[in-house]
């Protein structure tokens, strides 16, 4: 490696210090710390040939290697503070300021879940002008509006964006801020003003003649066209869902974001332009240079175009300046100017992958290369394996993609040069001839990848070639990447007849770290995870290897949080499902749930029995379909794992006869392990909260989750005064229309000086019982 290499990934890890993960910079110091150490003990070893030690190469320049890392790593950590810093204070102005802002990306059309059903909103990111520090904000609107379109917006319409879903699911704050989005904001018609005028400049001109070409693709190739506009653009919002689905299962979604891949075809294609008019020398890499930069402008700039674009940018000048040309190198100072360009792009995925990716094709390829001859698989593979720890963010990953990948890489080989050359010459009829020449090719391809959905067979290999990883912890990663290098390292040591024995032992290797990675995530102690759902409860209780899973939110809440995070957990069975009543915000995700995770065992109210509407009668189909043995419970019934003891204590035998309405029907249960006691308490009412009262020790902790997500009706002061709770947990949509909790809920359990979590600010909430310690880890 060279020192440039050093001072990239020095960087990298300061700046995750500073933003990200402190742990990960405390682990980089540690390490750097160990060595130097290291290389002090053996100079006071050999203190007897101390001159000799010290003038040693090797030894002086690992020394100043060790040395600059850690001033590196602590420059960086100092200057993505003080970036965070200056970002903060530039979108905190006064809340009557107006903001003039126009629109830079196309707008695109939404729909937004409710209660009261679906509502169509516009999406679009708009752009700042006149700060001292222009920035991206943004927004949702009523209605559509044209690129350049400038509104006037009062500052206090806005505010930070979201941090959104919990584990497994993308960190909504994080994704703006590297995307260059500070501020965001739902208006309605009154809050924002249509000024007269449009702004225009060039990258706005760009995606306008894009936007008119997408139509002629449209008119050319009907549907198909969303596929070409995903292959060469990277926008995919008009791809099918089944399609993007099973390009996705396939393997071969990263062929539809921009990447490495396409920069390196259309470098290919400028390389052949300048050759053709007899450019050379700079003059070349100016004309190269200026044409990565168009193709940045008219893909979006995404952090794995800007990576690929900047490396042959830099692979260009020490070309020029005859300087040696190394692929790492230029792949170093690339990411070192993204990261002073912008820190917070080590939030970003596309970053981490294109970065991980790009670094296995530079030490892994040629060691595969060496060991099994393999040139085109070993391309796949060596970028397959670095990336993979970042991948597992995504928890299924295909292997197919290993072998598929180079075949469909093909098809863009293809379409990309003719889509671009079509797109430049727009103006005359020859883009029509270029395009309706490539549609066999699409259609061909179409049908290649429609036979993995319409062969039994081919379908199930699919199905089996999916790999779920839970989502890497920074340990584990740091001992994955360890072996690699470890690896890496055996390999440059080869000798270059490389024997049968070395390819067995190098592919053993391989299969053992990607096993490492793929275990599943122990449990230590008594684990409850009350996963944010927004309106609506989820509660997973996990203990040895017993999981519960208590009630699943709405059906998009189940889709899109319960369902990421029981994969981000490798969690692929439940032993026991508790339905506590039958309302949506609790049972309207147990569909997603049954539909992908094994269930052994569900749980009903009694009162649940008699009366079932459209959705439960739809659930029950589904659980009889599957064969899933179910039962009705009330007070009294019970489950035992070990220590673990969870009771029914709501309702009672007689609920079944009564015609109790859904809240006041709910099951409630009682959760103990040595010194704990866990309350949940689904939406009971208080007709029936006299039935919770359950006597509890003084020196037991006792953990309590308001029924019916802090509602009014939740509160009953006589029978709560009863209780003697330590903490409390409300489970509630942030902002949500019913004004949960209420104040006067509130009001009550901070008056008894009651520390309250709620998912609504906090997010997911993970409490760990061990060793007679409950601690919170979120």
């Amino acid at each position: 490696m060279s020192i440039l290499e050093f001072v990239f990934l020095s960087t990298l890890f300061g700046a995750s210090g500073a933003l990200e993960q402190i742990e990960l910079l405390q682990g980089y110091l540690l390490l750097l710390g160990m060595a130097l150490l290291l290389m002090i003990i053996k100079v006071i070893w050999f203190s007897e040939n101390l001159e000799k030690v010290c003038m040693e190469d090797e030894s002086r320049s690992a020394f100043i290697i060790l040395i600059l890392c850690l001033v590196v790593s602590l420059a960086s950590w100092g200057y993505a503070l003080r970036y965070d810093r200056d970002v903060m204070s530039d979108i905190e102005m006064p809340d009557e300021q107006v903001l003039s802002l126009f629109l830079k990306e196309p707008m695109q059309q939404k729909v937004r879940n409710s209660y009261g059903g679906a509502q169509v909103y516009y999406q679009g990111i708009f752009l700042t002008e006149g700060l001292d520090s222009n920035f991206k904000v943004l927004l949702k609107l009523p209605e559509f509006m044209d690129l350049g379109q400038v509104i006037a917006v009062r500052r206090d319409m806005l505010q930070l964006p979201d941090t959104g879903g919990g584990t497994g699911q993308m960190d909504f704050k994080t994704y703006c801020f590297s995307k260059g989005i500070f501020l965001q904001g739902d208006l309605n018609q009154s809050s924002y003003e249509r000024l007269q005028y449009r702004k225009s400049n060039i990258s706005i001109r760009i995606e306008e003649h894009k936007q008119h070409f997408y139509k002629k693709l449209e008119t050319v190739l009907g549907v198909d066209a969303a596929l070409v506009e995903g292959m060469v653009f990277g926008d995919t919002e008009d791809i099918q869902e089944e399609e993007l689905e099973l390009i996705t299962s396939l393997g071969l979604r990263h062929l539809f974001a921009v990447s490495g891949f396409h920069v390196g075809i259309y470098y290919c294609l400028l390389l052949l332009l300048c050759s053709l008019i007899g450019c050379r020398g700079w003059i070349r890499a100016g004309l190269i240079n200026m044409g990565l930069a168009y193709f940045c402008l008219l893909t979006g700039a995404s952090a794995s175009t800007l990576r690929a674009c900047m490396v042959l940018s830099v692979y260009l000048l020490l070309e020029n300046l005859q300087w040696e040309k190394r692929f790492p190198t230029s792949l170093a100072i690339a990411g070192l100017i993204l990261l002073i360009w912008n820190p917070y792009l080590i939030f970003n995925l596309g970053y981490k992958l294109s970065f991980a990716a790009a670094f296995g094709l530079a030490y892994l390829y040629p060691l595969f290369k060496k060991v099994w001859g393999a040139k085109v698989l070993g391309v796949g593979m060596g970028a397959w394996l670095a990336s993979l720890p970042f991948q597992t963010v995504f928890c299924g990953v295909s292997w197919v993609g290993i072998f598929l990948t180079p075949f469909f890489s093909l098809f863009l080989g293809l379409f990309l040069p003719s889509t671009i050359c079509a797109y430049l010459l727009d103006f005359c009829p020859l883009s029509d001839l270029i395009l309706v020449g490539s549609k066999p090719a699409l259609q061909f391809m179409l049908f290649l990848l429609h036979l993995f959905d319409r062969s039994e067979a081919m379908a199930w290999l699919l199905d089996k070639s999916v790999l779920h990883f839970p989502v890497t912890s920074f340990p584990r990663m740091l001992f994955y990447y360890f072996c690699l290098v470890l690896l890496v390292w055996l390999g440059s040591n080869l000798n270059e007849q490389v024997g049968r024995k070395e390819r067995v032992y190098t592919g053993l290797i391989v299969v053992l770290l990607v096993i490492f990675l793929a275990l599943p995530v122990p449990v230590r102690g008594l684990e409850m995870v009350f996963i944010n759902v927004g309106q609506g409860d989820c509660t997973l209780v996990r203990y040895q290897d017993f999981n519960m899973l208590v009630d699943t939110g709405t059906e998009m809440a189940g889709r899109y949080a319960v369902l990421p995070y029981l994969r981000s957990k490798k969690i692929e069975r439940i032993d026991l499902l508790v339905l506590t009543h039958p309302d949506h915000d609790h049972i309207g995700g147990a569909m997603e749930v049954l539909e992908s995770v094994k269930v052994d065992c569900i749980a009903f109210s009694l009162a649940s029995r008699e009366e079932l509407g459209e959705e439960e009668q739809e659930l029950m189909e589904l659980v009889r379909e599957k064969g899933i043995p179910y039962a009705y419970h009330s007070k009294g019934d019970s489950w035992r794992v070990d220590d673990l003891v969870i009771e029914v204590q709501s309702p009672d035998r007689e609920a079944g006869s009564r015609g109790l309405e859904s809240n006041e029907g709910s099951l409630v249960l009682g959760i103990t392990l040595e010194d704990l006691y866990l309350q949940l308490t689904g939406d009971v009412d208080q007709s029936m909260l006299a039935n919770i009262v359950t006597p509890v020790e003084e020196d037991v902790i006792y953990l309590f989750k308001i029924p019916h997500h802090g509602s009014k009706n939740s509160l009953n002061v006589e029978i709560n005064d009863r209780l003697n709770v330590d903490l409390v947990v409300i489970s509630c949509g942030k902002n949500n229309r019913y004004g949960h909790p209420h104040k006067d809920v509130m009001d009550y359990w901070r008056k008894r000086a009651v520390p309250i979590y709620r998912t609504d600010e906090v997010g997911e909430l993970l409490f760990r019982y061990r060793h007679n310690v409950l601690s919170l880890e979120n």
